[in-house]
C-alpha cells in the first residue's frame, strides 16, 4: 500500500497482527517535516526479524487523509538471538519502505507506536477499515 510520510511516497505492507507503523529510514529521501526523538524503539516479530531505531512524527497520509502520528524509524535489521537465521533480509529487500501493523490495541506497544490507523481524525479510521 502506499503512503506519504512528509515528502515521501513510500509502500509499506500491511499486517494485521502486529501494530505501528515502521519504516526504514534509508527509505526517506527528505526528511522535510519528519521530527525524530531521543526515544528508542524496538520491536521483534514472530519470524524472529528485530527491528531497532527511534520513535518520530510526521504528517502521514493514508488513503488520502493525513495526520501527524508517531512511527518508528528503522535504522537496523537483525536476527533475535534465538533465530539467528530469520528472514532479516526480507524487510529490506522486497521494495517495501517498511510495514504496517493495523492491530487496533495499544497492548505491548512503546513510545506510544501504534496503528496509524486508530490515529486518524474523526470516523476516518473505522471508514478505512
Amino acid at each position: 500500500m502506499q503512503i506519504n510520510i512528509g515528502n515521501n511516497p513510500v509502500y509499506v505492507g500491511i499486517d494485521t497482527g502486529s501494530v505501528g507503523l515502521r519504516v526504514l529510514e534509508s527509505s526517506l529521501k527528505d526528511m522535510t517535516n519528519i521530527t525524530l526523538t531521543n526515544t528508542s524503539e524496538s520491536y521483534s516479530y514472530a519470524d524472529g526479524v528485530s527491528l531497532n531505531g527511534v520513535v518520530a512524527t510526521a504528517p502521514i497520509t493514508i488513503g488520502g487523509v493525513t495526520e501527524t502520528i508517531k512511527f518508528m524509524l528503522v535504522q537496523s535489521v537483525s536476527c533475535i538471538k534465538s533465530m539467528p537465521n530469520c528472514p532479516a533480509n526480507s524487510f529490506q529487500s522486497n521494495g517495501r519502505a517498511g510495514l504496517m501493523g493495523v492491530r487496533l490495541d495499544i497492548a505491548g506497544t512503546f513510545g506510544g507506536i501504534w496503528s496509524p490507523l486508530g490515529q486518524l481524525p474523526g470516523n476516518y479510521p473505522m471508514d478505512l477499515l
